[in-house]
């Protein structure tokens, strides 16, 4: 696609994030702190929280832009930065693999170019797999923004539904289940290499009905 780049996920490019995903800090609440009150949205911690794992471990995730405007966006980063990545029922997160937190496009080709980048950043760092928990069609906790939905409290899992992305999307761009759960399957995407999961990934998009705007999740 003419003018596309995919851009590593920073500190300085956290405001380039998709809305609601931008700002969204529910993963990075541990679970004493999701009871308390407290800020759920802050673009700074957000920022800080991105710096401290490019330091440590690399960008965790891409933007892609399209003419100046970010069209589609992929986030993931090992368990070990992530405090609420153990919650869920179907936790722990292979130790091989990282933990996708939101992956949110406006269409299916974009969604395309935001996982092969993703993919490309992480094989270079001997990751083998990236895993995610699956949720419902639409997340609430995502979608809701200022409605009632925002006044939900930030509990443990299942409720509300935050930062899960669709079943039905990962399984379509190639994610297996590898832990069944009502609410909260987890779901493997395995890096063989670079070019059959492009393949793999491609294949399944086209199996998509025509061109539609995805979700955003976490959101």
């Amino acid at each position: 696609m003419s003018g596309r780049e995919v851009v590593p996920l920073s500190a300085a490019t956290v405001d380039l994030l998709r809305d609601p995903c931008r700002g969204c800090v529910r993963w990075l609440r541990d679970p004493v702190e999701a009871r308390a009150s407290g800020e759920r949205r802050s673009v700074s911690r957000q920022r800080e929280w991105a710096g401290d794992v490019t330091r440590r471990w690399g960008p965790p995730g891409v933007v892609v832009r399209v003419e100046g405007r970010t069209v589609a966006h992929a986030v993931a980063a090992p368990s070990a930065f992530v405090p609420r990545a153990a919650i869920p029922a179907t936790a722990p997160v292979s130790a091989d693999a990282v933990l996708l937190l939101s992956l949110s496009s406006e269409s299916r080709v974009h969604t395309k170019a935001a996982l092969h980048g993703l993919v490309r950043q992480v094989v270079r760092r001997q990751v083998r797999a990236i895993e995610a928990y699956g949720g419902p069609a639409v997340v609430p906790g995502c979608l809701s923004g200022a409605g009632p939905g925002a006044a939900l409290h930030d509990l443990p899992w299942p409720p509300p539904d935050v930062c899960r992305i669709p079943t039905r999307l990962l399984t379509d761009i190639g994610f297996v289940v590898v832990r069944e759960h009502p609410t909260t399957p987890r779901l493997r995407l395995d890096l063989r290499t670079v070019a059959t999961v492009a393949e793999d990934v491609t294949a399944a998009l086209r199996r998509l009905v025509p061109e539609r705007t995805t979700a955003p999740a976490a959101t």
